[in-house]
């Protein structure tokens, strides 16, 4: 008798879990609307000459390079950047767009496109951020990509986050390691912004 007093006192004292209450689901109209957001399409830096070559080197600048328009091997258009190898022992060559406006915080995504003419080589998309007073204050590399003799080869996109102060922006394509008497060309050159 006493061991069963003892069962029931102990089930007394854990009364089973109350069983869960249906809950309501709310209708359609009591759902928050979500409103569509508005894209922001990316702002081209490189107008004209600048990104095309169609009738102009467009103001860009040579490191140990010197820079010609020519009109053949074209990707699009009428023109494309020539860079020619300006050492007699060969190194490296760059060729530098024209400082566009920037502005810190935004979001910057540069490329080209590169062919050989002499010999293949590696080559790289740069970007390079200015402050108000011309100075550089950050450069960011994009990977290395192998151009050719007979087919254009688009660089990987290059992106970075302007530092704050900054004031301007350049694009740069670089042939780490050439040849003496190396060339090659530059054509379809890109900086999209986006705030």
């Amino acid at each position: 008798t006493i061991i069963a007093g003892v069962g029931i006192a102990i089930a007394h004292q854990n009364p089973p879990p109350p069983s869960p209450r249906p809950t309501a689901r709310p209708t359609p109209s009591a759902l928050p609307t979500v409103k569509p957001i508005a894209s922001v399409k990316p702002v081209q830096r490189l107008a004209k000459d600048a990104g095309s070559f169609e009738s102009s080197i467009g103001d860009w600048t040579g490191t140990t390079a010197a820079l010609t328009r020519v009109s053949t091997p074209v990707e699009r258009g009428a023109g494309a950047l020539q860079l020619a190898a300006t050492n007699p022992l060969g190194g490296s060559m760059a060729a530098w767009s024209p400082t566009e406006k920037a502005v810190g915080g935004d979001r910057y995504v540069a490329t080209a496109s590169v062919r050989a003419i002499t010999a293949v080589r590696g080559a790289q998309a740069e970007l390079r951020f200015l402050d108000g007073s011309g100075h550089v204050t950050d450069t960011e590399t994009g990977q290395l990509a192998t151009d050719s003799l007979t087919t254009w080869t688009r660089l990987p996109d290059v992106a970075a986050i302007s530092p704050k102060g900054t004031a301007g922006v350049q694009l740069g394509i670089s042939f780490p390691v050439v040849g003496p008497g190396a060339l090659h060309v530059v054509d379809d050159a890109s900086i999209d912004q986006t705030p």
